[in-house]
């Protein structure tokens, strides 16, 4: 719920990333270890790099 205030409260657009660091403003919000956000965004990063 934390997540979905502080989105708001920014008026930030979940799926839009920030323009230095590529990410989206929900991994920004998390209070999280640096362990914690690499295995949220790996999948990203796995989905990104498959051809098909």
């Amino acid at each position: 719920m934390e997540i979905v205030r502080i989105l708001i409260e920014y008026l930030a657009d979940p799926n839009l990333p920030d323009e230095k660091t590529d990410l989206t403003p929900l991994i920004h919000s998390i209070d999280a270890s640096s362990t914690m956000i690499s295995i949220l965004i790996e999948p990203i990063r796995i989905k990104g790099t498959q051809t098909e």
